[in-house]
């Protein structure tokens, strides 16, 4: 994707994709729209530093890397109907309020450390 780097907002929802690997040079992305998709991990993407948008719902996403806490920019963090059983304590170091969606089961609760937050499918938003 050599052409593409002022590239700053980019969508792949609903794709048969299963890599993100090729857009860890796209440092200018402000936002990226990867949700529905098969990818399984953005471990990748830590390069991305001026995201500020970054929507992963309905994908194969089982863990968030812990360098997402270095996403000073970030306002906004979709990470609804994922199959995570904790989050990463990095992730507090955003500034992003906690939404949470559905109803509460015992299955559903999602922790930082231990820390119980909300339920699964749970949405980050500014």
């Amino acid at each position: 994707m050599g052409g593409l780097n002022s590239l700053t907002g980019l969508a792949l929802w609903k794709t048969k994709i299963t890599s993100v690997n090729s857009l860890s040079n796209l440092v200018n992305l402000k936002t990226l729209a990867i949700q529905s998709t098969n990818i399984t991990s953005i471990d990748c993407l830590f390069p991305l530093v001026n995201l500020e948008v970054l929507y992963i719902a309905g994908t194969k996403i089982t863990a968030l890397p812990k360098w997402i806490g270095n996403l000073k920019r970030l306002k906004r963090l979709d990470i609804s109907n994922l199959n995570l059983h904790s989050l990463p304590r990095e992730l507090l170091k955003l500034d992003l309020p906690f939404y949470k969606k559905g109803n509460r089961t015992h299955d559903d609760w999602i922790s930082i450390d231990g820390t119980v937050l909300a339920t699964q499918p749970l949405s980050i938003f500014e």
